[in-house]
Order: structure tokens, then C-alpha cells, then sequence
């Protein structure tokens, strides 16, 4: 049987191995969510959105309610997702058909979100992005 003394060892060894343990896993978790890998994810898509309109960089796979991923960004760290909103799909059909009709304004007198464009009115041009046609936006001219 050891002594006290052996029993102090032990048990001083044991909180030691203990204490190192969660120390290295505290190290751990922290570089696999705040590294600068993570910040390079974030980076790429936030530069990649720049040109790809209209775009926004979340961390949510799937990138939620109402949204689809586009591109994602992985590594070390936190993975990032180029996303897709159809709010924003239908604001970006929008501002196309507003700035089509500002520039034709002999021509186009609306713009519009409903197919066909409405009594005494015709689509002259329809502003779509991608295959959602729910999202449309018509540029409209007098019959």
C-alpha cells in the first residue's frame, strides 16, 4: 500500500493531467473557430459576392430561410457560404427593370411585378435572375 505521501503524488499528478488536458482542449477549439484561416474564408467569399450580384458571405449551411448556397468556402476555422436571398433576387430585378425604363423612357411608363403587366399595359422586357420566375420583374409599355 503506498504511503500518504504516495497517494498526494497521485493525486497531484492526476489534477496536473487534468489541468494540461483541458488546457490543449481550450487551444484547440479556440484555433479551429478563430483562426486566420477562418478570416481567410470569410475573406474569399466576401471578395467572390463582389462580383457575383446579388450575394451575401453567412456561416449557416444552406444559408437559410428564403436563401440558397452558391459557393462555399472551407479550410481550418469556420466554413463560410456565398448565399443567395430571394429578396434580394427580386430588389436585383428591380433595380435592372428601373434603371432599363430610365434609360427607354419613351417606351417603358412602369415597371411591375405582375405577369402581363396589368389593364392597358404590355411586357416589353421581363428581368429575371436564374430560373425563379416568382421573383420576376416586367418592364411595361402602353398597349
Amino acid at each position: 500500500m503506498p504511503g500518504i505521501k504516495g497517494k498526494a503524488l497521485t493525486v497531484f499528478m492526476t489534477v496536473c493531467c487534468a489541468f494540461c488536458f483541458l488546457l490543449l482542449d481550450g487551444l484547440v477549439i479556440a484555433s479551429a473557430e478563430d483562426t486566420p484561416s477562418s478570416d481567410k474564408n470569410l475573406e474569399k467569399c466576401q471578395k467572390w459576392c463582389e462580383k457575383i450580384n446579388p450575394c451575401k458571405c453567412s456561416t449557416v449551411k444552406g444559408c437559410g430561410k428564403d436563401g440558397e448556397t452558391i459557393r462555399s468556402f472551407r479550410g481550418k476555422g469556420q466554413n463560410w457560404y456565398a448565399c443567395r436571398y430571394e429578396s434580394d433576387i427580386k430588389a436585383w430585378n428591380k433595380t435592372g427593370c428601373q434603371a432599363y425604363c430610365a434609360r427607354n423612357p419613351k417606351v417603358c411608363v412602369s415597371c411591375n411585378d405582375a405577369k402581363g403587366c396589368g389593364p392597358g399595359l404590355v411586357s416589353m422586357k421581363t428581368f429575371r435572375f436564374g430560373n425563379r420566375t416568382h421573383l420576376d420583374y416586367y418592364a411595361c409599355k402602353k398597349k
